[in-house]
């Protein structure tokens, strides 16, 4: 029987997407176009080669990157993905059916094949209430135009929330949670030697402001003053980590050490060789991290900006890292207490049932 065509339009094809791209390949013939890979996220293409049950192919644009800064420093890094080849490449392709990722320029150029061959559309969508609170007049303008024509994937409920707090209803909106594939953190029991005083701290992420390190750094200073030591080993690279050594050079913290990139198929074994983690993020619709932690059955501090806190966490290990007071607490705790911790695997979805909440809803249609 020959299968449905279905395209995803996506900025880049990133690995915690590749298995559920694979699993819809098992059911419609799937094909993926791309915008471009990011800077910041050239490790991507190390995990491409998984690429089984779908195709994939690079769309004619371009992507513009700027910085967005708060009081004088980098606080993230934006990518404006322009494509006019979408368009083409759908007209091209003819697929029966799309699902098309966030509300921007790859979106619109989804709705408009929709609407002039009456197919279905489903945006796959992240933001919550709080990381779309300040978004442009344009922006709100352009999201009205997605009120009523598309369906809706959302990573979980604080996106739910969102999409409800603009006007999308409740029926259209198929609430899912962004995931990982878990089978490579799930009872995987290789680690790497890390010889530093415990409790060993875990913080993985770009070193940008968005990321919150920095306040880390600063609740780790506190707390020696009153007697507590960890080590905090960094996962990750960015623009801002001149500052955050400065920061460690400034305190005269020991025990902070900056372990650079580290490549996706290698991070489980750091997860397994400390003894918690501490996501203190001022701004992620999601946090992924934190899925990779659980699953790792690593304890877990989140930000409370973070979408993920909140659907995967019990409110004890969520913190608000602008208050400093509520840092230290929670660090204070987790100090004291991580040994306790346990995962509650009910809370996380895997990757195959996304996929499969996904094929069942498409097929639906």
């Amino acid at each position: 029987m020959k299968k449905n065509k279905l395209a995803i339009l996506t900025n880049q094809i990133v690995p915690s997407r590749i298995p559920i791209y694979n699993y819809l390949g098992c059911f419609f013939d799937v094909k993926v176009f791309y915008s471009r890979l990011e800077s910041n996220r050239n490790y991507f293409k190390s995990s491409q080669s998984d690429l089984r049950d779908f195709r994939s192919k690079k769309s004619f644009g371009f992507v513009f990157k700027y910085a967005i800064t708060r009081k004088g420093q980098k606080f993230k890094l934006n990518y404006l993905h322009i494509n006019p080849g979408y368009l083409f490449d759908l007209m091209i392709y003819r697929p029966d059916f799309i699902i098309s990722n966030e509300m921007g320029f790859r979106s619109l150029s989804a709705l408009l094949y929709c609407l002039a061959t009456r197919k279905p559309l489903w945006i796959w969508w992240g933001g919550t209430v709080y990381t779309e609170r300040n978004v442009s007049p344009l922006k709100k303008i352009l999201r009205n135009f997605f009120k009523e024509y598309p369906k809706w994937i959302s990573y979980g409920k604080t996106s739910t929330d969102y999409l409800l707090s603009i006007g999308i209803k409740r029926s259209r909106i198929l609430q899912v949670q962004n995931t990982i594939n878990e089978q490579l953190f799930f009872n995987n029991k290789s680690f790497v030697w890390l010889n530093y005083p415990a409790p060993k701290i875990l913080f993985v992420g770009e070193l940008v402001q968005r990321k919150g390190l920095d306040l880390l750094l600063n609740s780790i200073s506190r707390l020696r003053k009153n007697g507590y030591q960890f080590s905090l080993i960094i996962i990750g690279e960015g623009p801002e980590k001149s500052r955050y050594q400065s920061i460690v050079a400034n305190h005269q913290l020991k025990q902070v050490y900056f372990l650079g990139s580290i490549p996706s198929h290698k991070v489980p074994k750091y997860y397994n060789a400390v003894d918690f983690m501490v996501f203190p993020t001022l701004h992620d619709v999601w946090g992924l991290v934190v899925n990779e932690a659980l699953w790792s059955n690593l304890p877990v501090l989140s930000s409370k900006y973070a979408g993920a806190s909140e659907e995967l966490l019990e409110p004890t290990y969520i913190f608000d890292p602008l208050d400093a007071k509520d840092f230290d607490i929670k660090m204070q705790m987790m100090h004291n207490t991580y040994k306790e911790f346990t995962t509650d695997f009910d809370k996380l979805i895997n990757i195959e049932d996304v996929g499969k909440m996904i094929a069942s809803e498409l097929k639906s249609d």
